[in-house]
């Protein structure tokens, strides 16, 4: 992997002066790329587009796991990225993209002829849900603020919704093809990257939201492993089940609505299903897509349903990404250094919905939705909700005077057992570094918080959900930044600053401390001496967990959920 590194140097020697920095030959043949300029910091940097990973999953490849690209012929243009994965965009309210979509896109600070030291990596999983995005610049995967640390970024698309998600149980379409585009991926860094001066022994793979959800699912399968060495995970984790998963029966449910909802009246086999779904146009199986959400959002308006397909469990096979619930998978993984967070006001992302309306009115569904729980008993459950109730909202009926109240408990219930995990991670044997921040700015790019203030009151204060995102690989297409670069003030720039020198430092070292504005000793998280960072225009260290009253509160709470469970599970299956 190592030679390709050395080879060019030799690019100076048989190539024109004027090309050589843009040049670089892999082993699936040589490409050239194109300089840029990143808007704020005016930093020259290089970037390499459109390098195909896999090949396109079109015909009988849709619905199926990835295959490798293979070589090339000639030079490869890699000036411009190519098309995203096929979707409806959330910026431009149209269908957009291709199903010829698998490339990824590197950029690097110096020339790869001239680097003589191998670079850390970060590789972006892009947040969308699963069912938009892409690693563009456009969208969700600009280097202009990490790259200037000196990391070789790698950023990519991978199939979405239906398209990548699909669950028929079988094997012409046995589901999470997107994450096996992801692994694909990664198996390419591993493969190439010491071409354009990256280390593939020191690989950190990032996301955020939902693509923080699938970073943790990465560490949870055998088909990832040895592919990175450290994760940083922004606003996401697998446990979440609002944006992480489903199961392999809602999946296969939705399917057949999907279908329905394309004219197919054919029965509920599954062979039958992937003949239907193969015979259509991309296109339509897209926009189909669009219509069952709406369809959904308009029969269940009180539920945010991010996405009808999303990662599940698989049927057994050597090609299966994760075939157990991922909420038993996430306390059986082997330890790596990590970097978590959350935002002050998760919850403001619940006013999609009314979310008032629906805990005055069935607390008891919200919290089985939020935590998975259909299977638990319904005492249990009853038990929980009168819990919940008179801890957040004092026993009082609820009203817009406790919105604050609401958010906060928006925000516990989707991360309750986040800390459950981090506790797991650091205390295991062989445990390794577990950094924990809380995202508290606002400021110009706070970009989801700027995205639901429409439907959130503008009472309502504090970083909303994957925010911190948006300081480490902005939203371009949101933004004013390439035309007017001094919309960014003093504030807004010492946040990027500081999130990006310490996720840099963190990606080399896998120690996120030194070289910031603020004078601070970020320490690991550990259960018997709780601390975490509070990331604010300022950095500061909190001798506590995150929201330390309403931890302990969950943690009763997480414990009579898991009794229940234990009883449920001990009469399915009693002792002989």
């Amino acid at each position: 992997m190592y030679v390709c590194f050395f080879r060019n140097y030799l690019v100076r020697l048989i190539l024109n002066k004027m090309e050589e920095d843009l040049v670089v030959i892999t082993p699936q043949g040589k490409l050239i790329g194109t300089k840029t300029t990143t808007v704020l910091f005016k930093t020259p940097c290089y970037s390499f587009c459109g390098i195909p990973y896999a090949k396109p999953p079109v015909d009988a490849l849709r619905f199926m796991p990835p295959e490798p690209f293979g070589k090339w012929r000639g030079v490869l243009n890699a000036t411009k990225e190519r098309d995203d994965c096929l979707q409806f965009s959330q910026f431009y309210k149209i269908i957009v993209g291709s199903e010829d979509c698998l490339y990824l896109n590197v950029h690097t600070l110096e020339p790869p002829c001239k680097t003589k030291t191998l670079k850390a990596v970060i590789v972006l999983i892009h947040p969308g849900g699963n069912f938009w995005g892409s690693g563009s610049r456009e969208c969700l995967g600009n280097p202009d603020f990490i790259v200037p640390q000196d990391i070789v970024f790698v950023t990519f698309n991978y199939r979405l919704h239906a398209f990548g998600f699909l669950n028929l149980g079988i094997p012409q379409c046995s589901g999470n093809m997107g994450l096996k585009d992801q692994v694909m991926a990664l198996k390419w860094v591993k493969e190439n990257i010491s071409c354009f001066g990256g280390d593939p022994n020191n690989v950190t793979l990032a996301g955020t939201s939902s693509g923080a959800c699938d970073v943790h699912f990465h560490t949870m399968s055998s088909l990832s492993k040895g592919f990175f060495h450290k994760v940083i995970m922004q606003s996401g984790y697998a446990g979440n089940a609002n944006w992480s998963y489903i199961t392999p029966e809602s999946s296969y449910e939705r399917a057949i609505l999907l279908a329905e909802e394309m004219g197919y009246r054919g029965g509920t086999s599954a062979r039958k299903l992937c003949t239907f779904f193969k015979s259509k146009s991309a296109i339509e199986i897209t926009d189909a897509v669009g219509r069952l959400k709406r369809h959904i959002k308009t029969s269940n308006p009180e539920k945010y349903d991010v996405c009808q397909f999303l990662p599940s469990v698989e049927i057994e096979s050597e090609n299966a990404f994760f075939t157990a619930s991922p909420r038993e998978l996430m306390f059986t993984v082997e330890p790596i250094p990590m970097i978590c967070s959350i935002a002050e006001k998760e919850g403001l992302f619940a006013f999609c919905t009314k979310p008032e309306e629906l805990i005055r009115s069935n607390l008891e569904k919200v919290i089985k939705d939020a935590l998975s729980l259909h299977t638990i008993d319904d005492g249990t459950v009853k038990y929980m909700a009168q819990r919940i109730r008179s801890f957040y909202f004092n026993d009082k009926e609820i009203n817009t005077d406790m919105l604050d109240d609401i958010v906060n408990m928006y925000t516990d219930l989707w991360y309750c057992e986040w800390y459950e995990m981090l506790n797991y991670m650091a205390t295991l044997p062989a445990a390794q570094p577990v950094y924990v921040y809380e995202f508290k700015f606002c400021g110009k790019f706070n970009y989801q918080r700027a995205g639901f203030a429409k439907y959130a009151p503008q009472s309502l204060k504090g970083a909303c959900h994957a925010d911190d995102g948006s300081y480490f690989t902005y939203y371009k297409a949101m933004s004013d930044l390439t035309r007017n670069p001094t919309i960014f003030k003093e504030r807004e720039i010492r946040v990027i600053k500081n999130l990006n020198i310490l996720l840099a430092n963190f990606a080399k070292t896998g120690n996120p401390n030194g070289g910031t504005l603020d004078e601070i000793e970020w320490k690991p998280h550990h259960p018997n001496n709780p601390s975490h960072l509070k990331f604010d225009e300022h950095l500061t260290i909190v001798n506590s967990r995150i929201n330390e009253e309403r931890y302990q509160f969950w943690d009763e709470i997480i414990k009579i959920m898991r009794n229940s469970e234990k009883r449920i599970a001990n009469n399915l299956n009693p002792k002989m």
